[in-house]
């Protein structure tokens, strides 16, 4: 979640030196993005950003390969329509290098990535899981880390604590897949995830 809005957004593109691609919503809710550095060279095809501020995508050549990346900020409700929205999203470009990222505010696993004591955003995240199957999407931390119990958000009081930052790609990028962390946050409720590729 960025907080930015169409007003604070600029004075945020002066700090980054690559370009910015955000989604709005207030300065206390919301607001995804996307940031490409300026050694990076690529070709933008498309851009796509949602008016509730939980998702941008962007469509770019890099190295004459195709990559769709998709930041998203999960819905706090149980809104299997938003995942139905990156579904028409996957179906409008090529499939070869899909990376989506953020927090969908569910677990994939309840024992495995939880402590919840029922499943969150049920509908929302059955919906997502079928959206995986039909374009060959995988949780790359967990391909990488099978056995591991790690989390990326905790509340202290009552105690509950779940996985829902994730990074889903392609079935092929696992083999360039080098590195998927789980790390420290600053300044906030959630860990930091990052994936590298080779």
């Amino acid at each position: 979640k960025t907080h930015l809005t169409i007003r604070t957004s600029p004075y945020f593109d002066t700090v980054w030196s690559g370009k910015c691609f955000h989604s709005y919503y207030t300065a206390n809710s919301r607001g995804t993005t996307i940031l490409m550095k300026a050694s990076l060279s690529y070709d933008l095809i498309s851009e796509e950003y949602s008016e509730d501020g939980n998702m941008v995508c962007i469509v770019c050549k890099i190295n004459n390969n195709i990559f769709t990346l998709i930041n998203l900020y999960g819905p706090n409700d149980d809104t299997p329509s938003f995942y139905k929205q990156v579904d028409k999203i996957l179906e409008k470009y090529p499939q070869e290098n899909v990376i989506i990222g953020g927090d969908f505010n569910f677990v994939i696993d309840r024992i495995q990535d939880s402590n919840y004591e029922n499943d969150n955003n049920a509908y929302a995240k059955k919906t997502f899981i079928k959206i995986c199957e039909k374009h060959g999407l995988i949780d790359i931390w967990r391909c990488k880390h099978p056995d591991e119990h790690e989390y990326t958000w905790v509340k202290d009081t009552p105690l509950k604590y779940g996985r829902l930052d994730m990074f889903f790609v392609s079935e092929h990028l696992i083999n360039h897949t080098t590195q998927a962390n789980i790390e420290p946050g600053y300044r906030t409720d959630h860990c930091k995830i990052s994936i590298t590729f080779n």
